[in-house]
C-alpha cells in the first residue's frame, strides 16, 4: 500500500510515476550512472552537482560545478582542522604522561642511590671499626711484650 499525490491508498506503484508536472524519480531522487554519484532530488553525493540547486551537500563535499570547474567544500577543512584538534589534545596527554614518568623514574633512581649509599657507609664504617680493633689489638699485644727482650 501507499498514497498517491492526492492523499488515496494505492496498491499498484505503477500509478505512481507522476506527482504533479515532474517525475517521481526527480523528486525522491534516482542513480546516476553516468558518473558514479548518488543523485538526491538536485544534489549529488560522489563526483560532483548536477547544476540543479544548491543543496548543503553540494557544499559540504564540494565537486564540479555547471562549467565543468572543480569546487572544493567545506567538510574537508572541517575535519582537517577537527583532527589536528584532537590530535593536540592526545600530544598534551602524552605530555603530561611523560612527565610523570619522568617524576617517577627519577624518584626511583633517587631511592636506590640512597639505598646504595647507605649501604656503602654501613660497609665503610665496619671496615673502619674492624681496622680500629686491630690496631687496638696490636697496641694491646705490643704493651704486654717487653721490648727489651
Amino acid at each position: 500500500m501507499a498514497i498517491d499525490a492526492n492523499g488515496n491508498y494505492v496498491s499498484d506503484f505503477s500509478g505512481m510515476n507522476q506527482w504533479g508536472n515532474t517525475s517521481a524519480a526527480n523528486q525522491m531522487g534516482s542513480i546516476a550512472n553516468n558518473n558514479n554519484s548518488l543523485n538526491l532530488g538536485g544534489s549529488v553525493l560522489g563526483n560532483g552537482s548536477t547544476g540543479q540547486g544548491n543543496s548543503w551537500l553540494s557544499g559540504a563535499f564540494g565537486g564540479t560545478d555547471s562549467s565543468g570547474n572543480q569546487t572544493s567544500g567545506w567538510a574537508s577543512p572541517a575535519i582537517g582542522a577537527a583532527t589536528g584538534l584532537a590530535q593536540s589534545w592526545l600530544g598534551f596527554q602524552n605530555l603530561g604522561q611523560a612527565k610523570d614518568q619522568l617524576s617517577f623514574q627519577k624518584s626511583a633512581w633517587q631511592e636506590q642511590f640512597n639505598i646504595q649509599k647507605e649501604e656503602y657507609e654501613y660497609q665503610k664504617q665496619r671496615r673502619d671499626d674492624r681496622v680500629a680493633n686491630y690496631e687496638a689489638s696490636l697496641n694491646r699485644n705490643s704493651a704486654s711484650t717487653p721490648s727489651n727482650v
